[in-house]
This record gives C-alpha cells, structure tokens and sequence, in this order.
C-alpha cells in the first residue's frame, strides 16, 4: 500500500492479523510498519535491499523519520559503508546540559518553529537532570520522576516557590517525548551512541477525557447570530474583518500563524482555492484548501 505518510495515518493504524506495511508516496523506501500486537515503527528499504527501522512511531513524528530515512538513502547513494563503526561521537560524560545547549538547541531552533518551545518545554519539566550524565539517565528513574510530575512541579518564581497544576498522563507524555525526541536526535547525528531512555514506555491516557474538537450546528448557529450582532455594531469598523476571520478559521482549519500569515496571493477567487504556504504551517508543507461558500 502506497499513502503519503502522515502523523493522523499513523495514529489511524489499527492492529489486524497480519503485519502491515505503507509504503510513502513522498520517499518511496520510506515505510511505516505495524504489527499484530499494534507496534508501529519507521523504516527505510536501503539500496541494498535492507530494511532499517528508524524508531518508534511513538517517539519520531513522521516528518523527522522522513528526513532520517533521506538522509540515510543519501548516504548509501554516496557510497558510504553504512554498517561502518563511528567513534567521533562525544564521550559519554556529557551532561544533559551540555547536549542540549551545544547541540541540540542550535539545530532545533533553526529546523523547527516550536525549537524554543520545545526546549522550554524540557527544561521546565527535566531541570534536574540537566547536570547529570547524559548516558547515566534511566527509564525507572523517569518513571519516578513521573509521580513529581503528576503532583504539581515546583520551581521558584520571582524568589517564592511555586507548584505548578498537576498533571494528567497525556501532559507526562508529552513532556517525555520532547525528552526522547531530543535522544533520538543525538543518536542519528552520531552525538550519542544510544538512547538511554529508549525502555522509556508511554503511559496510558486512561485518566485524560477526550475532547470534541468541532462545533454542533446548534453551538455554530449561536456563533453566527454573534457575530452578525457585533457586524451591527457602529462603534466597532474592525467587525466585519474579525466576522470573516472567524468564518476563515472555521471552514480551512488553519492554524492560528497560519491563517494571520495568509496574504492576497494566497487567495484564488476565480479557482475557489487557498494556498496555505509551507513557510508558514506547522508541518512545513503546502497545502491547497477548497474556499467555502461563506468565504467567497
């Protein structure tokens, strides 16, 4: 099967009898594979006729193993003996600090949009581990660190301490993914000669409530009448752009940046069609969205 390979077709994936397997309609030797026990993992089909696997899909997005897989392909069609040991990585006293500030921000600053976020985001979460040895992190001391998490971090703040809110199993998560993502990346780049936290398993989201991401007709009419009533408004010039803004939102689901960062050329009127640009989404790529009625 032949798809282009996304973050949402990877969590779609549901367990069958037999191993399967999606081959990508961007970088043909790039695959996702899915067992029978529901293991989901990224791999690359080398020239050589060898199949690699990449990670976890639970650990790589779906962009950076396509990126990893290219750049391995890349390599083999270079002629690069991709089994060859390397020993230029740094040594394995490195602290987390040391990964993360030498070489992890840098790269993810540049590459992603959410960089800063995300390294925000570890070391809100991870500071206490970040004089320690990278190498000599464990799984089952995360998984202790889990129960602090799940009770409220503290931290100081403007020289008081401060708890923040307790988190639920997706939050704890998430934190620990930007964590392994970061490992991950030090593997591939020939930094780190292993993840040490790759036992690191997710915890099950059991305790989080799932959340309708959409509006009811009923909740959608209410919006409108809303809106209408604020377009009446004379005080407010700025209300008929505000109306259609909200309509923009509801009917292409951009992304917030995204939407602010659409320009005239982006809007085809005569083909009905808008252009949200890779430089501009979180994914990086183009995309081409039908424009409603209402926006017309």
């Amino acid at each position: 099967m032949i798809e282009k390979i996304t973050n949402s077709l990877v969590e779609k994936l549901k367990p069958s009898s037999n191993r399967v397997e999606i081959y990508d309609a961007m970088l043909p030797n790039f695959y996702v594979r899915m067992t029978p026990n529901g293991k989901k993992s990224y791999y690359v089909r080398l020239p050589n006729k060898k199949a690699r696997r990449l990670g976890d899909c639970n650990v790589l997005t779906s962009h950076q193993a396509r990126e990893m897989a290219r750049e391995l392909l890349a390599k083999a069609a270079q002629g690069i003996d991709l089994d060859a040991p390397d020993h230029a990585g740094e040594p394995v006293n490195m602290t987390v600090r040391e990964f993360l500030e030498q070489h992890y921000a840098p790269w993810v600053k540049f590459n992603r949009k959410s960089g800063e976020q995300t390294l925000n985001l570890i070391g809100y979460y991870f500071i206490e581990f970040y004089d320690r040895e990278v190498m000599g992190l464990t799984a089952r001391e995360m998984e202790n660190h889990r129960i602090v998490m799940a009770g409220g971090i503290e931290r100081m703040k403007d020289g008081k301490k401060w708890t923040g809110k307790p988190l639920k199993n997706a939050s704890i998560n998430r934190a620990e993914s930007a964590l392994k993502a970061a490992l991950n990346w030090g593997v591939w780049r020939e930094i780190l000669p292993s993840n040490p936290l790759q036992k690191l398993k997710r915890m099950s989201e059991a305790d989080s409530e799932p959340i309708v991401r959409y509006l009811s007709d009923e909740e959608r009419a209410r919006l409108y009448d809303e809106l209408e009533k604020i377009v009446d408004n004379p005080y407010n010039p700025s209300a008929c752009q505000l109306k259609y803004a909200v309509y923009a939102a509801l009917y292409t689901g951009l992304r917030k940046n995204a939407l602010h960062s659409l320009e005239w050329r982006d809007v085809d009127f005569d083909g009905r069609m808008i252009t949200a640009r890779g430089a501009n989404a979180k994914t990086g790529l183009h995309q081409k969205i039908p424009m409603h009625t209402l926006l017309h």
